[in-house]
């Protein structure tokens, strides 16, 4: 047993020198692997070092027991790799080992074993080695692309010595200048917003003026915050209850004699108004309450408010047929034709403005001068006759005229150049071109005058002395006429024209994109105006359903396309 155990020592110390020159040969290739690579482990080489680490354990413990599981020299194995030996225990990690390393085929025994796995770990590593650098190497170019041809700002940029002077000269005014670039921030916003809407807000903040009057709160502290400065959950909920109290006033104190309350939808309008006035004024901007700035949708944040406008819309419905204008439809055109005398300049001017709303599904508001607008006409604002071309074709017979349109609530700057485009036709009963062409003959402009300077629709009843016709003037005869076509009171507006606009085209099969070409419409809120007609696009598409037997093309989604 003690001639055992001398021998035992003597392999197992040749082994530890043969295995600490393999793994010294090992670690000289992997040094010459750059960072990237040994960071960059693959799988492979992960997996090699789990075999290598698994096998010494198992080595290792396999020595710890030498003097018990050794009883004579048949218990032992050659290791292929080492040349040294091993116990049999432990040949099935070796293989593994083998298997992993991808020296398996090194099976020789002694130093033939130990070179043919030092060559076979080297060979892996140069390749891993020589990948890195490239990929090295290309990195390095593609970022000196980039520092070439990346734009270079230059640093050298100053003011110049006049720019220096102005500087120091209006710094003694910076108090006026900057209360001048607040108030052109107001006036910037203002101006996003159409005619129409901020006579609403002036309006609603009128009534929330009042309220605050009532309720002990100083209107112009409220919702203010300090400089930079981001309002508290328990700012931003006290004020949604004051907006709630407000909503709730709206409705029970209508401004409006006879009324007993206001519907509920127009509370929350009455609130959206003040909010975007404050939004315009207050340091820094922002919209006051949780419903408006930073509730989420299932925040307590503006949740009071939602709940109040909704409950209010539910306690004060509207009326579903009143405030819908009835559509204008050729019927109730005939009929205003057989109420007007168009050799009469006036009620020829009556004709075209209502053939010009329906046929070019205008709003009445944007051929003559709107219930909100206040001021003198102005012809940057309004519509004028310098506005109004006519195209021939090629054989010089009237083929459109073409309508510029004044800055609406659409196009505000106009810079969009909204244009209503009216075919000629002269045998038509209702042509628009056609009436606004009898128009201009029976009123022709003065002689020496811009065109610039008429009114496109303007009055010429005695003592009117050709003023612009503004919306009320004009509503007031048109509804007459309506009235007269079969319309009832409440059913006849400006607002019908374009509805029925929309509503013929549908009726005739017009596509969507040419009822929104005609309308400049830019979205599809269109569908909002047409009515469900009598024998049209829809009904004929229903009825063509139950002549026309449909086969279905088995796809594998279910779904096809005609």
């Amino acid at each position: 047993m003690g001639r055992h155990r001398v021998a035992m020592t003597e392999v197992l110390r040749r082994e530890a020198e043969q295995r600490g020159a393999v793994l010294g040969a090992r670690h000289a290739a992997q040094g010459q692997a750059n960072e990237h690579s040994r960071q960059q482990q693959r799988p492979a080489a992960r997996a090699i070092v789990a075999a290598r680490e698994a096998g010494a354990a198992s080595l290792r413990s396999s020595d710890g027991r030498a003097g018990a599981s050794v009883r004579d020299e048949r218990d032992w194995r050659m290791d292929p790799i080492t040349g040294g030996v091993m116990p049999a225990a432990q040949d099935a990690a070796a293989a593994r080992w083998r298997a992993a390393d991808g020296s398996a085929g090194a099976r020789g025994s002694g130093p033939a074993g130990l070179a043919a796995a030092a060559h076979a770990a080297s060979a892996q590593m140069g390749a891993r080695s020589g990948e890195a650098e490239e990929m090295t190497r290309r990195r390095e170019a593609r970022m000196e692309h980039i520092a070439e041809t990346r734009p270079v700002m230059r640093e050298d940029v100053n003011m110049t010595a006049r720019q220096q002077a102005r500087v120091e000269e209006r710094l003694a005014g910076r108090d006026d200048i900057m209360d001048g670039i607040r108030e052109g921030r107001r006036d910037a916003m203002a101006c996003t917003l159409s005619e129409s809407t901020n006579a609403g807000i002036d309006s609603a903040v009128r009534m929330w003026l009042e309220f605050c009057a009532v309720r002990g709160r100083d209107p112009w502290a409220f919702g203010q915050l300090e400089e930079d400065a981001l309002p508290r959950p328990s700012q931003l909920m006290e004020e949604d209850e004051a907006f709630c109290d407000f909503a709730v006033y709206v409705c029970n104190n209508p401004r409006v004699k006879g009324k007993a309350s206001l519907l509920g939808k127009t509370s929350g309008q009455y609130v959206g108004r003040v909010m975007t006035w404050y939004e315009g004024r207050l340091t820094p901007a922002r919209r006051p309450g949780g419903g408006g700035s930073f509730a989420g949708a299932n925040s307590a944040l503006g949740h009071v408010l939602r709940r109040t406008l909704k409950g209010l819309r539910k306690l004060h419905p509207s009326n579903p047929k009143k405030g819908r204008k009835t559509a204008v439809l050729r019927r109730h055109m005939t009929g205003i034709r057989r109420q007007l005398d168009l050799s009469d300049k006036f009620e020829a001017m009556v004709w075209a403005f209502v053939c010009t709303a329906w046929q070019g599904g205008r709003r009445s508001g944007e051929l003559v001068r709107g219930k909100a607008r206040k001021g003198p006409w102005d012809p940057k604002r309004d519509m004028h006759r310098g506005r109004v071309s006519l195209e021939r074709d090629d054989e010089g017979r009237p083929a459109r005229v073409v309508v510029a349109l004044a800055p609406d609530k659409t196009d505000v700057t106009g810079e969009e150049g909204h244009e209503a485009l009216l075919p000629w036709s002269a045998a038509a009963e209702i042509n628009a071109a056609a009436a606004i062409s009898r128009m201009l003959a029976a009123d022709p402009t003065e002689q020496g005058v811009a065109l610039e300077r008429v009114p496109l629709f303007r009055d010429t009843r005695p003592g009117r002395e050709g003023k612009a016709m503004t919306y009320g003037s004009m509503m007031l005869v048109v509804k007459r006429l309506l009235v007269g076509a079969g319309m009832t009171a409440e059913e006849a507006g400006g607002h019908s024209f374009r509805r029925g606009c929309a509503t013929s085209l549908q009726h005739v099969g017009a596509s969507d994109a040419t009822s929104r070409a005609v309308g400049i419409w830019g979205s599809n809120s269109m569908h909002g105006y047409m009515d469900v007609t009598c024998g049209g696009a829809m009904e004929r598409a229903m009825l063509a359903m139950a002549e026309v037997d449909a086969r279905v093309r088995p796809a594998a989604s279910g779904r096809g396309i005609d």
